[in-house]
């Protein structure tokens, strides 16, 4: 595989995922393999050497995947309390 086609699946795998920080991530790679075959590796050895497209997405993904928040309801005695308070307080 070239450094174009892992780029390329890499932004489709990306975009599959739903990735919402895409080209930050393409460009990372892009840039780190361009260092690494400018310290003297070959280009497919780095690619070898990286996860593949796929492997990446997904762990992004689970990675920055939301969490559910959960709210809490108000309890019984705290909504009657906070309704004495609002009655009582406010202006006749």
């Amino acid at each position: 595989m070239t450094k174009n086609d892992f780029i390329k699946d890499l932004a489709a795998a990306l975009t599959s995922y739903g990735v919402s920080d895409a080209a930050n991530t393409i460009d990372y790679y892009d840039e780190l393999i361009d260092d690494r075959i400018e310290g003297g590796e070959t280009e497919a050895a780095v690619i070898a050497s990286l996860e593949t497209p796929h492997q990446i997405a997904s762990q992004l993904a689970d990675q920055f995947q939301p969490t559910q928040v959960q709210h809490k309801r108000m309890s019984p005695v705290l909504l009657v309390t906070l309704v004495v308070l609002l009655v009582l307080g406010s202006p006749l």
